[in-house]
């Protein structure tokens, strides 16, 4: 038994019932639009279908970093889910992040 008592009893909780992990998951969140970018590259609409469309938790999931740097602490969190959305002559790829 390599785990003490007071590892398992914080893991379990008082009374001997399992601690549920709370997931929060925010709604549909615009992460990029089609046109042009500030660097004078474009982002066309295709690209944002293909990306929405491939995007797959299971295989392989996009987390979050703070400026990309994954030495500092954890991820902040991961992407659930993409879709695109069409508002005027824009598309948009959204994304769900809990």
């Amino acid at each position: 038994m390599g785990q003490n008592y007071s590892t398992l009893r914080n893991r379990i909780g008082k009374g001997g019932k399992k601690k549920m992990k709370t997931k929060l998951t925010t709604d549909w969140i615009c992460i990029a639009m089609s046109g042009k970018t500030a660097d004078g590259r474009e982002i066309k609409a295709e690209h944002l279908e293909q990306m929405a469309k491939a995007y797959d938790k299971n295989l392989y999931t996009a987390q979050i970093w703070l400026e990309h740097y994954r030495y500092i602490g954890s991820n902040y969190g991961i992407v659930e889910a993409l879709e695109t959305r069409t508002e005027g002559d824009k598309d948009k790829l959204c994304a769900k992040i809990s």
